[in-house]
């Protein structure tokens, strides 16, 4: 049974991916094994291997202009979102001590599994201006969502990130 220990060794793993150039020839087999080691810890369906599953880490639209840059950009910010979200993960076991609850989202409307994970954005007044997105009010007001897709009802909805054992609010 993989636990904790083994959510850290993939982390510990994703500094040496970050000092080389986009996708290099390990980087399938961690992100194959990473999935694998969340699937044992918090279950097929649940919503770790979900978000896991969503990390972006290449451009989502490619262009012939793009340069080996961009390339390694958005590898290396993926990467840096996987380790954050592996971190929020051991912080969920050590406070389920263990990890024995099983963190299965489904959609509101439907309460089918089977959603897709979109990606984390800030939430808050915004404005985009220039291709930037510009916040309204104070930064303490400014929360992370992470935005999910129904694939039965195509429903697109929103959780606020939550500690293991807290209710979940589906927006």
């Amino acid at each position: 049974m993989a636990d904790k220990r083994e959510v850290q060794r993939q982390i510990d793993r994703i500094s040496d991916l970050k000092s080389k150039r986009a996708y290099p020839d390990e980087f399938e087999p961690w992100r194959a094994q990473t999935e694998r080691v969340l699937a044992q810890v918090f279950g097929e369906t649940s919503l770790q291997v979900t978000q896991f599953r969503g990390i972006h880490y290449g451009p989502v639209i490619v262009s012939t202009s793009d340069t080996d840059a961009v390339f390694d950009n958005h590898y290396h910010r993926g990467l840096s979102e996987a380790k954050m979200l592996l971190a929020s993960f051991i912080e969920d076991l050590d406070e389920s001590k263990g990890g024995s609850e099983k963190n299965v989202l489904t959609c509101p409307q439907c309460k089918a599994v089977e959603v897709d994970y979109l990606e984390l954005r800030p939430s808050g007044a915004t404005e985009i201006q220039g291709g930037l997105h510009l916040f309204g009010g104070r930064k303490k007001n400014i929360k992370t969502l992470a935005y999910y897709r129904c694939r039965i009802c195509n429903n697109v909805f929103s959780i606020e990130p939550v500690k293991s054992g807290e209710n979940e609010s589906v927006k």
